[in-house]
């Protein structure tokens, strides 16, 4: 079987190539080319760089988008042309790639299957119909199969994955050696310091002035690229003399390796995801609390419907963090999380899965089409004029 996946890069904020459903492509593609001859088709302003660099292992390719005509005109492209004609399926892993998505399948007689990634279920928007759809939250699972419509659609729920991480042991010691004492507790949080991360910076920095005021020794380390200078100046303003700010790229770039520095790891979706493979205490920072809540086995089950992350919470689930050092005595917390992981998010489980969603795909008709004029000129007006 051969699979095509399409992603696009168009610019902004959400498609500039480095985005988390990138490395949901990429992961899953990489995986799933152990048993199916995979290539990968980045469309838009940027070649992905998540994309490229899992290039040695999966077939990866961009087709540049400039302009208007380029948009237009991409399904004259030779290379992806004679790929589309070649394969089972066109697999699309966004909103703006469902465009290329159904102008191929058509032109070839393609099935198409949509991956709706993270994020808030697209209530209140515009979202396309596809007959099979692949989500990776129970969120999602409800919103579409209570939305007429998608009534006729095949829903699949497959959570998303992530890769073993090799862990980085240099540069661990190059950040354990900027930490003034020892501590008994280490948080850590993977974040860029922006807008959309300053609730977590914040809430991370107040819990561990929490844990300190406890008479709890702790560190926390705070490690990621400044793309808003305002929120770097405000976590730094916020912080002590116990906190460290690392923004420095050569630490920063693939992040996930410096997971085992910690142990505490406050993020949400793929950083938690990556965080249980090393058994890590997980916390999850949410909207209007000052603290981030610690993942339970009492909660686990709805924070992963709504993808690991706050929207989770409310107002069933309480400020937990006072049992973080009663749990931390004990070691079951740690083989709960490692259990989870390779149940849940480990990729072991996924071919059979996705073989069973590509095997009984059919290809499309003229129900897209309103679909595909509608996307088309939505990415023209967003990305193009």
């Amino acid at each position: 079987m051969k699979v095509v996946k399409l992603i696009t890069s168009h610019g902004g904020s959400s498609y500039t190539g480095k985005g988390g459903h990138y490395y949901s492509c990429g992961i899953i593609g990489k995986t799933l080319s152990k048993h199916y001859e995979v290539e990968i088709f980045s469309l838009g302003k940027h070649p992905s760089p998540v994309l490229n660099s899992m290039s040695d292992v999966v077939n990866v390719r961009h087709i540049q988008i400039d302009n208007i005509r380029d948009l237009l005109f991409f399904h004259k492209n030779k290379k992806l042309a004679a790929s589309i004609e070649a394969c089972d399926v066109i697999h699309c892993y966004d909103k703006p790639s469902i465009y290329q998505g159904y102008k191929l399948g058509r032109k070839f007689n393609k099935p198409v299957v949509l991956t709706k990634c993270g994020g808030p279920s697209p209530s209140g928007l515009y979202f396309p119909y596809v007959k099979d759809i692949i989500v990776f939250s129970r969120e999602d699972v409800d919103y579409f199969s209570s939305n007429s419509r998608y009534a006729d659609s095949n829903i699949h729920h497959i959570p998303n994955r992530v890769l073993p991480i090799e862990a980085d042991y240099d540069r661990i010691r190059t950040i354990e050696n900027k930490l003034s004492k020892d501590y008994k507790l280490k948080i850590l949080i993977i974040a860029r310091f922006a807008n959309k991360y300053r609730e977590a910076l914040l809430q991370t920095v107040n819990f561990a002035n929490k844990l300190r005021s406890q008479g709890v020794s702790c560190a926390t380390i705070l490690l990621g690229h400044i793309q808003n200078v305002n929120v770097a100046e405000e976590v730094e303003e916020s912080s002590g003399e116990d906190d460290y700010i690392i923004n420095d790229k050569r630490l920063c770039n693939n992040a996930k390796q410096i997971i085992p520095i910690a142990d505490v790891v406050i993020g949400s979706g793929r950083s938690i995801m990556e965080a249980a493979q090393f058994g890590k205490f997980l916390m999850i920072p949410a909207k209007e609390r000052e603290y981030p809540i610690l993942v339970t086995q009492d909660n686990i089950e709805r924070f992963a419907k709504y993808n690991l992350t706050g929207r989770a919470i409310n107002e069933s689930i309480n400020d937990n963090n006072e049992k973080l050092m009663e749990v931390f005595k004990g070691n079951s917390y740690s083989e709960f999380i490692k259990n989870y992981y390779k149940e849940i998010f480990s990729t072991d489980s996924i071919i059979d899965e996705y073989e069973s969603v590509y095997s009984n795909t059919s290809s499309i008709g003229v129900r897209y089409i309103q679909d595909e004029v509608l996307i088309g000129l939505n990415n023209i007006k967003k990305y193009y004029l």
